[in-house]
């Protein structure tokens, strides 16, 4: 399972991936647990595997509806790539061409729609969240979220660049134009925005 984009999708510039994006995140969140859209983006999983979170999959689910294929999504696309338990943060979390580890807090950096954003405290991950992002503004920043608390499974929130106390730091973030180019897109203008 290589690299590759593919479909009807491929855009030329970061912008129109990351309006994109954005539309993708709208157009399935809010959504409960009984909807077509958790449905579609967690593929049924919410209701055959107990206790499951599906923060992960709107990710997965973004970035194959942007027309992405690559080995680190983890989606089941009814042939030969099959969803795989128990990987689905690990994959993008530390997909080493694609992330920029981060200090806890994300206040400075130049987060746009179609980012996707992780925070965790246990050594092992066991406590991560991912966030895909939908729009940013100088101290916040509006998230599409999916999983951790039910029944409310997909949802937008609008959350702090630097964590409050007792908030799980911020870790890892994977700005759109580095996951395009982990994918082998090449996209013009690739800084405007």
């Amino acid at each position: 399972m290589g690299n590759r984009a593919t479909g009807s999708v491929l855009m030329a510039t970061l912008h129109e991936y990351r309006k994109r994006a954005v539309a993708i995140l709208d157009r399935v969140t809010p959504a409960d647990i009984k909807s077509w859209q958790c449905k579609e983006v967690c593929q049924g999983r919410y209701q055959s595997i107990k206790n499951y979170s599906g923060c992960a999959d709107l990710a997965h689910y973004m970035y194959w509806e942007l027309g992405l294929r690559h080995s680190r999504l983890n989606r089941d696309d009814g042939a030969a790539r099959r969803w795989k338990p128990g990987v689905n943060v690990g994959r993008i979390a530390y997909w080493l061409d694609a992330r920029v580890i981060v200090p806890g807090d994300i206040t400075g950096l130049s987060i746009d729609g179609g980012d996707v954003l992780i925070r965790w405290t246990k050594t092992d991950t066991s406590d991560a969240h991912v966030v895909c992002v939908t729009t940013e503004e100088p101290d916040l920043v509006s998230t599409a979220e999916y999983g951790q608390a039910r029944p409310g499974v997909g949802r937008i929130f609008t959350r702090q660049r630097k964590p409050l106390p007792g908030e799980r730091p911020w870790q890892v973030w994977l700005p759109l134009g580095s996951v395009l180019a982990a994918c082998g897109i090449d996209i013009e203008d690739y800084d405007s925005v």
